[in-house]
């Protein structure tokens, strides 16, 4: 099966070859890979309007009242929650949704062991 010759590193200033895009020293690391939860393109200004279109129906934080910063999925995406349905939102401060991100990582943590 043909394979394409090796080019240079694409990183900045490196000339190793490689049929990657980046020599072994420069692949990027697992943290610093774009989330799979970040939206792209289109469905990014979609994210985005949604988003606006929820703080504007639902001003308040559900667990204190202040004004919410932050619109939160009650069910995670990685557990089958819907990205765009207002049913599975809530709108949140900082602290709050802080605090229920902190109780679903923990949850995760026990599930795990």
């Amino acid at each position: 099966m043909p394979t394409a010759p090796p080019t240079r590193c694409s990183a900045d200033g490196c000339t190793e070859l490689t049929t990657t895009g980046r020599c072994d020293e420069h692949q990027r690391k697992p943290w610093q890979q774009r989330s799979r939860h970040q939206p792209r393109g289109r469905l990014a200004r979609r994210d985005i309007a949604f988003k606006a279109a929820h703080l504007r129906r639902e001003p308040n934080c559900r667990g204190c009242g202040r004004p919410a910063e932050q619109v939160d999925h009650i069910r995670p995406l990685s557990q089958g929650g819907a990205m765009f349905d207002h049913g599975n939102t809530q709108s949140l401060c900082y602290a709050c949704h802080d605090r229920k991100t902190r109780a679903e990582n923990a949850a995760r943590q026990m599930r795990a062991r």
